[in-house]
C-alpha cells in the first residue's frame, strides 16, 4: 500500500513540473512538443497531443504531439484529433477545462477510435477541451497504454483547468507557429505533391480528382454524387479506387489526407483510419 502511495506522490510531484514546461512553451521558451512529452511521462500517457478542429465535421484539423512509440514502422501513428469522436454530441458543447474518459463513457464509441486503439493496444483515452473559438476548438488528446485507475482520473481532472487556462493566455501566435514547423518538418519528411496538385501524383482520373476536389470543398460523398450526376454504383467505384490509389481506408481518412494538402509520394503506403 505504501508503495502505491509512494508511486501516487511521485506522479503528483511529475505532473508539477510538466505543468511548468506547459506554461513555458505556451509562451515561446521551449518547443510545444518537449512540454507535451514532459506531460505524457508523467501522467504515463503513450500519446498526447494539442489539436484544432473545425466546427465543421469535415473541416481541417491541425495539431501537434508527442508520440512515445513514433517511428517509420509504426502501424497506426497518431496522425488525428479523437476529440469528436469521444465526445460525440458533447463535441462543441463540453466546458473547458474539464476533463472526459473514454473508459467512463457508456456510449458507442466512434469505430475510428476504437480501430486506432485496438491497433495501438492502447486503454484509455483523456479529452481536455482547451479552447474556443467560435470556428474550432483546441483540445489536449492524451492516450493511454492501460484503463486509467480512479486516482489517475482525478489527478487528470485536477490539472485540467489549469492546462486549459494557461492556454487561453498563452503568447499570440505560439500554436499558429508551432503548426507551421509540424507541417514544414511533414514536408521535408515527405517529398511529393498534394493530391489535389497539378502533378496529381496519385494518377486519379479525371472523374476520381473531380469527386476529391468536391469532398475537399466540404461536399459530402452524397452531395458530390448529385453534383457530378452520377449513380451510387459508380460513386462506390470512384471511391474504392482512390481509397487504393491515395492507401487511404474511409473517406474520414481521404478527406483529412485531401484537406491537410501533404505531399503524397505514389511509392509509399500512409497507414489509414478505417471508419
Amino acid at each position: 500500500m505504501s508503495g502505491d502511495l509512494h508511486a501516487e506522490n511521485a506522479a503528483e510531484i511529475s505532473t508539477i513540473a510538466a505543468i511548468a514546461n506547459w506554461c513555458e512553451a505556451i509562451h515561446g521558451k521551449q518547443p510545444l512538443a518537449r512540454a507535451l512529452r514532459s506531460l505524457a511521462e508523467s501522467l504515463g500517457a503513450e500519446a498526447v497531443a494539442v489539436t484544432r478542429v473545425s466546427l465543421n465535421p469535415g473541416g481541417q484539423t491541425g495539431m501537434v504531439c508527442f508520440d512515445a512509440a513514433s517511428g517509420p514502422d509504426l502501424r497506426a501513428p497518431l496522425d488525428r484529433s479523437y476529440a469528436r469522436a469521444l465526445l460525440g454530441a458533447y463535441f462543441d458543447k463540453a466546458r473547458t477545462g474539464t476533463a472526459w474518459f473514454r473508459s467512463v463513457i457508456e456510449d458507442e464509441m466512434d469505430p475510428a477510435l476504437s480501430l486506432f486503439h485496438a491497433r495501438r493496444r492502447m486503454g484509455d483515452l483523456a479529452v481536455i477541451p482547451l479552447e474556443g473559438t467560435g470556428r474550432t476548438i483546441d483540445f489536449l488528446e492524451l492516450h493511454f497504454p492501460t484503463r486509467q485507475s480512479a486516482h489517475r482520473h482525478a489527478l487528470i481532472s485536477f490539472v485540467a483547468d489549469t492546462l486549459a487556462r494557461t492556454w487561453q493566455n498563452r503568447a499570440e501566435g505560439q500554436f499558429t507557429e508551432a503548426l507551421l514547423r509540424v507541417d514544414l518538418a511533414r514536408k521535408v519528411a515527405q517529398p511529393g505533391a498534394p493530391v489535389l496538385s497539378m502533378q496529381n501524383p496519385a494518377r486519379l482520373s479525371r472523374a476520381e480528382y473531380r469527386l476529391c476536389l468536391l469532398l475537399s470543398q466540404g461536399r459530402s460523398a452524397q452531395e458530390a454524387r448529385e453534383d457530378l450526376g452520377i449513380s451510387e454504383s459508380t460513386l462506390r467505384s470512384h471511391l474504392r479506387n482512390i481509397y487504393a490509389k491515395t492507401h487511404t481506408h474511409s473517406q474520414s481518412d481521404l478527406i483529412y489526407l485531401l484537406m491537410s494538402a501533404l505531399p503524397f509520394s505514389p511509392g509509399s503506403h500512409r497507414e489509414g483510419n478505417a471508419a
